[in-house]
């Protein structure tokens, strides 16, 4: 009988010290899962300011296009007025400031002639 009482204690302990060990072997994972959770949550944090500041700067680069394009169609517009007035006065001038004016007739040859400013 002192035998089978020895032999049941030695179980429990060898089952209490199982047990122990599942129980840290449990916390253990609790805490990397934890550890994980967090890093996880680091990421998408991370991922989420990424996205924020990607969407700015494609905002401000569309904003840039837009103004870009109303600049280039001012610029053809202000050609278009200066071309048509050119044609309408008969002159043009070039970019070293001479006006050219025809010369000889049916030709068409011109002639530069220095202007004043």
């Amino acid at each position: 009988m002192k035998n089978v009482m020895e032999t049941s204690k030695t179980a429990v302990a060898e089952e209490r010290q199982e047990l122990e060990e599942l129980k840290e072997k449990l916390r253990r994972s609790k805490q990397d899962i934890e550890s994980e959770r967090k890093q996880l949550e680091e990421m998408k944090n991370v991922m989420e300011t990424s996205k924020t500041a990607v969407e700015e700067e494609r905002q401000e680069l569309e904003e840039l296009k837009e103004h870009l394009r109303r600049e280039k169609s001012k610029t053809l517009r202000l050609k278009e007025t200066a071309g048509g007035h050119e044609e309408r006065h008969g002159n043009q001038q070039d970019c070293s400031g001479r006006r050219k004016t025809r010369a000889g007739g049916a030709e068409g040859k011109t002639q530069e002639s220095k202007t004043r400013h």
